[in-house]
């Protein structure tokens, strides 16, 4: 036989007499009676705080691990599906608010998010979205303008001709990229870009053939000479000293012969004059400077030839583009030409009238010297490269001249107002408004998407009272909803094991039938199996305890671990008819008899039963008092008898104590002495007006079985008959009247009825005891 104590010690507050006995022994099979108030629930709470990890406990308090769900007209049975069921419910108001807030924020949502199919819910624009979408057509309105233009002007465009300004394949979008590189061109420059566009492939231009000269050279030679000195060989006075006379001189010798008259004087021309003159100047210094001038006057002339014979460039020789280059190196060439002239003429001027008086010295000359042709000449052969490379580059030319007059054109078309359609205000004006329009549906989008953020919030880290917060709020709910379902436990073979029990003592109005969804707890309807589900509200307390009994009973064998039990049964009995009362009686018997082992094993588990019933606790503990004869454990030699009382600790609760009963005859055996130790246990604790209480209801039982009339018994005692009769007085009126009157003067009052009834005996017997 086990043992176990329990530590009264620790009770949450004063209800035991802790000096009396502050720890409580108890055995595999325990039954305890106690009035209401005695303490009973309070051993149950210290039991289980003391041994829930080292036992398994098990406490049965009513239709606690019941619940009665009216909305489902149905009960919900076992203690982890109440506790589930409860936490489910909570679960389901929540997530139906929350249910509600994200269907609140979802319409809101999708206001601003809006399709055609929301209608049927209800669910209207936004004004926000509303002003999305209008500030979205004007766009697309406006945009669509803005591209049927391009498309007419790059069509437009592809039409010119003659020459061709676009290639082939020219469309819109090629339209697009010029625009922003759209060059006006002023009336010279595209009319020199449409004549390169028409220019065909010329011959190559040879240089022109000019001849340089040495300008200062020249200069020099004509100064030397003409300052040049000549010494006379024979001395002629009228010719001395004076170069007119000699040049004179030498004229008319050369235009008369001797014997001739001159021209001049008439006189002849004499053979010895015409010797003197001759030996005056054929003299061989003068012959050669003679020879020498004359030479540089032929090379003079020859220079001013060249220069009258110079060679221009032609301009059809050209390409348009070059054309203006040629027309001014031509113009430069000619200026030049003239000044070489002018100055080769001026020398050869001033060296012929050398050549005349070829013995009158001259000053130097002091002229400017033009520039030569050498810088010019450099330009004309860079411009003939050009012009020949031009050919080589003909087509690269054609394109970019082509490229330049699109571009002129594409400038004029975005130009275009009214004349390119009614109300059009010009390419950058209607641009202008469509990037606002764009701009306006950004800003817009903004505040929409902004709106739709501040509904939807973040998802990573969602935000309080946002979609995502909340929709994380309901996964966590339904997840913790499905979590609490996988921890109910399946009570329908507990529930028909009930319902057999129930049919086996003639309860057919109360079966138990199974409901079930998905989603939710087992839950059970209470039927009649003649008139079908019965209202839940017309369940009576006493069926729903005896189907908490039972299901109490059944769940012993579905044990949450493996560990020894503890079972506790706190008043089971609560008013329950005779039957009802029958089978819990006979369900505890069974279950601590050990008739199933998973329930209960009487060697190893503890079964503790309190109750305030006298007639419960009488008929529930073993019956009978019969007694065994065993070996003697401390001598094997002798025999002693063994009662329930030594297999079984029985115990009644009075003033915080528990007193151990020890044999039959200190056991109660009737109601009628239960109501005996009541009154001495409150004459102990000096409760006047509850022990007045026991007195009236001692009297009563006693009169009644005893069939003797109540005013027979008091005898007309008004004292007793004020205090003791039943019907007589008012509670408050009695308390009144005890002001002064002790227990004991109580008491004597009491016993002097039976004294006086011939039953001294019969109060003494139960008085003592």
């Amino acid at each position: 036989m086990n043992e176990i104590s329990i530590d009264l010690s620790t009770q949450p507050c004063p209800t035991f007499n802790l000096q009396h006995n502050s720890e409580l022994i108890i055995q595999n099979k325990n039954f305890i009676f106690g009035k209401n108030g005695s303490g009973k629930s309070t051993l149950s709470s210290i039991i289980l705080n003391q041994f829930q990890h080292e036992y398994e406990v098990r406490i049965f308090t009513g239709f606690d691990n019941i619940l009665v769900d009216n909305k489902l007209n149905a009960v919900v049975l076992g203690e982890e599906n109440i506790e589930i069921k409860k936490e489910i419910k909570n679960l389901d108001k929540e997530i139906s608010s929350l249910t509600e807030q994200e269907t609140t924020l979802l319409s809101e949502f999708r206001s601003l998010n809006w399709k055609p199919e929301y209608e049927e819910n209800g669910i209207l624009k936004n004004n926000l979205y509303v002003k999305a979408i209008d500030v979205e057509q004007k766009y697309k309105i406006k945009s669509r303008e803005i591209d049927k233009f391009y498309q007419d002007i790059a069509r437009k465009l592809k039409q010119r001709t003659n020459p061709q300004i676009t290639k082939t394949t020219y469309y819109k979008n090629d339209f697009i990229k010029d625009v922003p590189r759209a060059k006006e061109l002023s009336p010279d420059e595209l009319k020199r870009c449409i004549t390169v566009l028409r220019e065909q492939a010329k011959p190559e231009v040879s240089v022109p053939i000019i001849n340089t000269f040495d300008l200062k050279k020249i200069l020099d030679r004509t100064n030397e000479l003409i300052q040049y000195h000549l010494e006379e060989a024979v001395i002629i006075d009228e010719l001395k000293d004076n170069p007119e006379r000699k040049a004179f001189a030498d004229q008319g010798r050369k235009i008369h012969h001797s014997g001739e008259n001159c021209a001049f004087c008439g006189n002849t021309y004499t053979a010895e004059r015409s010797q003197k003159l001759e030996g005056y100047f054929s003299g061989s210094v003068i012959r050669d400077y003679q020879e020498t001038i004359n030479s540089f006057v032929l090379e003079l002339n020859g220079k001013i030839s060249h220069i009258n014979d110079m060679e221009f460039l032609d301009t059809i020789d050209f390409y348009s583009s070059f054309i203006n280059e040629v027309e001014q190196y031509n113009s430069i060439l000619k200026e030049k030409q003239q000044e070489i002239k002018i100055f080769l003429e001026t020398l050869l001027s001033l060296v012929q009238d050398r050549q005349v008086h070829i013995f009158d010295t001259k000053d130097t000359i002091s002229i400017s010297i033009p520039d030569n042709l050498d810088t010019q000449m450099e330009l004309i052969n860079q411009l003939v490269l050009k012009n020949n490379k031009f050919t080589g580059n003909l087509e690269t030319e054609h394109h970019k001249n082509m490229e330049q007059v699109r571009l002129h054109y594409v400038f004029v078309n975005l130009n275009l107002k009214e004349e390119y359609k009614v109300k059009w205000k010009g390419y950058e004006i209607e641009i202008f408004e469509l990037d606002k329009l764009k701009q306006d549906c950004v800003t817009v989008q903004d505040e929409l998407e902004i709106k739709k953020h501040s509904i939807l919030g973040n998802e990573i880290k969602p935000e309080l009272g946002t979609l995502y917060y909340i929709k994380e709020q309901l996964s966590t709910k339904e997840n913790a909803k499905v979590k609490l379902l996988q921890q109910t436990r399946n009570t329908s073979k507990l529930a028909e094991n009930i319902n057999t029990k129930l049919r086996g003592v003639g309860k057919h109005n109360l079966q138990l039938e199974l409901q079930k969804e998905s989603d939710e707890i087992e839950y059970y309807l209470v039927k009649d199996l003649e008139n079908g589900v019965r209202p839940i509200d017309q369940v009576s307390t006493g069926e729903k305890n005896i189907i908490a009994f039972l299901y109490f009973i059944e769940s012993l064998s579905v044990s949450k671990h493996p560990s020894k039990k503890i079972i506790i049964f706190d008043d089971p009995m609560n008013s329950n008819d005779d039957t009802m009362q029958y089978l819990i009686i006979t369900e505890l018997q069974k279950l601590y008899q050990g008739k199933n082992r998973e329930k209960f094993n009487p060697v190893s588990d503890y079964f503790i039963c309190l109750t305030h019933n006298a007639h419960f606790y009488l008929n529930v503990q073993p019956q009978g008092y019969f007694k065994e004869k065993k070996k003697d454990p401390n001598d094997e030699t002798k025999l002693i008898e063994v009662s329930k009382y030594d297999k079984n600790n029985f115990f009644w609760i009075t003033n915080g104590k528990f007193h151990r009963i020890m044999s039959e005859k200190e056991d109660l055996t009737t109601h009628y002495e239960i109501l005996w130790m009541e009154l001495k246990s409150l004459y102990e604790s000096d409760l006047l007006n509850s022990m007045l209480n026991s007195m009236r209801r001692i009297i009563e039982t006693y009169t009644k079985f005893n069939k003797i009339n109540p005013q027979k018994f008091y005898k007309d005692k008004e004292e007793q008959q004020k205090l003791f009769n039943v019907n007589s007085h008012s509670i408050d009126d009695l308390s009144a009247e005890l002001v002064g009157k002790t227990k004991e003067e109580t008491l004597n009052l009491f016993l002097q009825l039976f004294i006086d009834n011939d039953a001294e005996a019969h109060f003494n017997s139960y008085w003592k005891k």
